[in-house]
């Protein structure tokens, strides 16, 4: 339903949206969620049917932190953080790798390399 040029589905997130933004829902996904807060390098969204709000990154920022968690792995390596520091990286690692093939699907270039 849209009034005055706003999906009100959106409620706060598309109000919060500066002028000339719009917002578009793509097949398969046909619900919507709420943002939080401002958009930025990264946001605060209610995801449906989620308790607890998640954080959404920007890929480029998302890279960073990847990249960020491989040099502290390399620094960890032979002491007792090790484990840990390596499956951070593991674990961000699926998180990009999801990303990339999600951009890939679309055909969306990645903001970096991978």
């Amino acid at each position: 339903m849209r009034t005055n040029g706003v999906d009100v589905r959106l409620g706060a997130f598309a109000r919060s949206l500066p002028r000339g933004h719009a917002v578009r829902m793509v097949a398969p996904v046909s619900e919507v969620a709420e943002l939080l807060t401002q958009p930025g390098n990264y946001a605060v969204v209610q995801l449906p049917g989620r308790e607890v709000p998640g954080v959404v990154f920007q890929g480029d920022s998302l890279s960073v932190l990847y990249q960020q968690a491989v040099r502290i792995a390399d620094l960890a390596h032979g002491t007792a953080a090790q484990d840990e520091a390596a499956d951070l990286c593991k674990q961000l690692d699926a998180v990009v790798r999801r990303y990339v093939a999600v951009l890939e699907r679309r055909g969306i270039e990645p903001p970096f390399t991978f």
